[in-house]
């Protein structure tokens, strides 16, 4: 086995020592890998120890890769279409057995119960304010549930989901037969790339960012396979023109396009240049006409804006740390490894093996490191709301292109056999991951486990806590379970005791709970704060 090679599999090991870790003491500062210690101590030593099987035990390895070759041969000679159909059943039908339940982290709540009650007209809702195209995508869906304004949130973003996960499979099938690697192999990178934890996003997971996962896949994709003259350069170009239809912040992948073009039509250099600067004076023109205020977007990050953390020092109730702090480095990674386990690791392991020649003047490689580094660079001063444990899903699209990367390695990489059994192994462990991930989210039980799990004051900034205590509690009082909604209203009360609407429902709280005096000094209290609210 050569160098490479261990390399990745002492990688995959370590992520599996992270994940007992992880069952082991879960934590907030664990949230990337404390998936298995939601489930049941013995399911999670059999899915744990099945992973070290799969990296110590070459018998394992070998089964493995031969049941994968087996199912490889047996749809060879079924044709493309019947493949691909079978594959996004397959999907469909395990997204809707796996489905997410609570929808309690993150926006999905809010957007469940806002949407409804949003005026549908000209300009944008706030749900989109960062992602236009949603807006017009989500009224379609809406139409084509049948029920029109009637429809429920969750069977519009399920219908979307669906159809953005089918997409992927059929995506996905045509870029692996390009890819030059024996069948079951290229078989083996194709499943690799739905084991990021964006796959969430088929399983019944309301947010606005599946579309944005899978274009963001497709222009890595496309971009690799243009400046291999596989596919016409138009067609990256045009899907980073959309992407930021899906999400504003996918403009940072811009200096990947404008590498794209430069070395396509490196032999044309004025070509390029006016290709660059219709792109952008188109951009700016369609940005302008869904209403996205350029000056205002400069001034709010020249004045302070609190989607960007500060550098060095945060002393202000929106932000939980510093950019450069040890803390941030720590949700940095959780947010990592949650997303992307084997992200940054196999281009660690793997570029030292590519030819010099490939390594730095490969356009594919130097194209997808470019897209990898603008994503990266995303994920890294981006301010998310709750720590990032609430939004891996707006992250997950500024990761993927480091999955993208990963196939690209472990596809042309010299000197990183065996690969089959190592491609097995990476397979296995990402898998796992995802599997856990997904359970998690697919029972009431674990997911509200986890959820107050990351109730944390070391690594929430005080408005997140806020908003955090808040979607806690009012679960709590909505299924009557009033002591635990009591402790989630107090801890509310704890960072902020002038909020009309939280002292009327910890007052209803205490009604409920038959605590007069702590009622009725509640009621005094919104009395004293000015509230009208009978």
């Amino acid at each position: 086995m050569k160098v490479p090679a261990k390399i990745l599999l002492a990688v995959s090991g370590a992520l599996v020592l992270l994940h007992v870790a992880g069952a082991v003491w879960s934590t907030h500062l664990s949230w990337g890998v404390h998936l298995f210690s939601f489930y049941p101590p013995m399911a999670s030593l059999i899915a744990l120890a099945a992973a070290a099987a799969a990296i110590f035990i070459p018998a394992v390895q070998q089964a493995a890769g031969n049941a994968l070759e087996l199912v490889v041969r047996k749809t060879a000679s079924l044709p493309s279409l019947v493949v691909n159909l079978a594959l996004a059943g397959a999907l469909t039908g395990l997204g809707y057995a796996f489905a997410a339940q609570l929808h309690l982290l993150g926006d999905s709540a809010i957007l469940m119960r806002s949407i409804p009650k949003s005026t549908w007209g000209s300009e944008v809702i706030s749900s989109f304010k960062n992602q236009p195209l949603l807006n017009v995508i989500y009224r379609w869906a809406m139409d084509l549930g049948g029920s029109g304004v009637d429809t429920h949130p969750g069977e519009v973003y399920t219908t979307i989901n669906i159809i953005a996960g089918v997409l992927l499979v059929f995506l996905t099938t045509w870029f692996v037969r390009l890819l030059p690697r024996p069948p079951v192999e290229r078989f083996i990178l194709g499943l690799f790339l739905f084991t990021g934890a964006g796959s969430q996003f088929f399983f019944g997971y309301v947010e606005n960012y599946v579309l944005q996962y899978v274009a963001t896949i497709a222009y890595a994709i496309t971009g690799w396979m243009a400046l291999e003259k596989k596919v016409h350069i138009a067609v990256p170009v045009l899907i980073l023109a959309v992407l930021p239809g899906f999400n504003l912040g996918t403009g940072i992948f811009l200096p990947s396009g404008i590498f794209l073009i430069l070395y396509y039509f490196r032999d044309q250099k004025g070509k390029a240049l006016a290709i660059i600067a219709g792109i952008g004076a188109a951009g700016a023109a369609v940005l302008y006409l869904v209403g996205f205020n350029f000056m205002g977007f400069i001034n709010k990050i020249i004045g302070g804006s609190v989607d960007f953390l500060p550098l060095f020092a945060a002393r202000d109730g929106n932000y939980p740390y510093a950019m450069f702090s040890l803390l941030h480095l720590l949700d940095w990674f959780n947010a990592h490894s949650l997303i992307v386990p084997f992200g940054v690791f196999i281009p660690a392991a793997l570029m030292f093996a590519m030819p010099k020649e490939d390594r730095w003047k490969g356009p594919a490689l130097n194209f997808l490191l470019i897209l990898s580094a603008c994503g990266l660079a995303f994920t890294w001063i981006v301010n998310s709301a709750l720590g990032m444990a609430r939004d891996w899903d707006m992250l997950s699209s500024f990761f993927i292109p480091l999955m993208v990367l990963d196939v690209f390695l472990l596809a042309k990489a010299p000197n990183a056999e065996p690969r089959r059994p190592v491609l097995v192994t990476i397979l296995i462990v990402s898998f796992l991951h995802l599997a856990g991930f997904i359970g998690v989210n697919a029972d009431a039980e674990r997911h509200l486990a986890r959820m107050r799990t990351l109730d944390s004051e070391l690594l929430l900034s005080k408005a997140s806590q806020m908003t955090f205590d808040e979607a806690l509690a009012n679960f709590f009082f909505d299924n009557g379970r009033y002591a635990e909604a009591k402790i989630y209203y107090e801890r509310y009360m704890a960072i902020d005791s002038a909020n009309t609407r939280i002292v009327g429902n910890i007052s209803d709280v205490y009604r409920k709970l038959g605590e007069a005096d702590n009622y009725f000094r509640q009621l005094k209290r919104g009395v004293e704060l000015g509230s009208t609210n009978p």
